[in-house]
């Protein structure tokens, strides 16, 4: 941790304010919306997964409140998960992003 922080004080970073623990990288951490570990890219961040489950449930909410219909709701959910399936599988090993599908 101590390297950590003189690398970011020598080269003007500074660690966001909500950021609360710097652990070591055999333990794994997420970066960008993926998870880590000390063999490198293992998946979407268990967090990214949530924030997009939110997301599917706000944006089905928000058009049955506007009362779209059944159709029209499930496209526009379609459409944001398969942006993100895109986007996720850009990051990922053929093998791991196969499990989006």
């Amino acid at each position: 941790m101590l390297a950590l922080n003189q690398f970011f004080n020598h080269f003007g970073f500074k660690q966001h304010p909500d950021k609360i623990y710097i652990g070591r990288i055999e333990k794994g951490f997420d970066f960008l919306g993926y998870q880590f570990n000390s063999t490198g890219l293992v998946d979407v961040s268990p967090s990214n997964k949530n924030t997009v489950s939110n997301k599917r449930r706000q944006l089905y909410e928000q058009a049955r409140y506007a009362a779209e219909p059944l159709a029209q709701i499930q496209q526009r959910v379609k459409v944001y998960t398969n942006r993100w399936c895109r986007w996720a599988s850009s990051g990922l090993s053929d093998a791991l992003a196969y499990r989006l599908r």
